[in-house]
């Protein structure tokens, strides 16, 4: 047989892929957060040269890991500069930062963001979660801290 054929298929339809990590904040609190995000393949053969398959298929999945990185930069870039308090005033900068950074490298492989959202952003710390909580009810920090702490 002198010739050798190889069939690519790419899906051109909309995806939805989540990453999540651990940052931090200004005062070095441990964030948890989760970014959902909507894209589409617009050019298959750029696609298909710039990422690597370590099989016979590409996931979703494994575009999520390829991702990955850089949403948690994007994210860390922000948040490492705001503090606990001013976190959720922030949220739209989040969102834009990661927004700006993905948009920008997938046009490098050919991939369309169609949106991205922070579907949640959090402390990972179960008590400074309840004292967040009570500081966005209007309590003061001291009252907050002595009421998250309880149990």
């Amino acid at each position: 047989m002198p010739w050798e054929v190889e069939v690519l298929f790419a899906s051109t339809a909309r995806h939805e892929a989540r990453s999540e990590g651990i940052t931090q904040t200004k005062e070095l609190v441990p964030m948890r957060y989760q970014v959902a995000y909507y894209f589409m393949i617009t050019d298959p053969v750029k696609f298909i040269n710039a990422v690597q398959f370590s099989g016979f298929k590409y996931t979703v999945e494994d575009f999520k890991n390829y991702v990955s990185p850089i949403v948690d930069q994007a994210v860390s870039q922000v948040l490492n500069l705001v503090s606990l308090n001013e976190v959720y005033a922030n949220l739209h900068k989040v969102t834009d930062a990661v927004t700006a950074s993905l948009r920008s490298f997938l046009d490098e492989v050919g991939v369309h963001l169609i949106t991205c959202r922070i579907v949640r952003l959090e402390p990972e710390d179960e008590t400074m979660r309840r004292v967040v909580q009570f500081m966005a009810l209007g309590l003061d920090v001291n009252t907050a801290i002595r009421l998250g702490s309880r149990r």
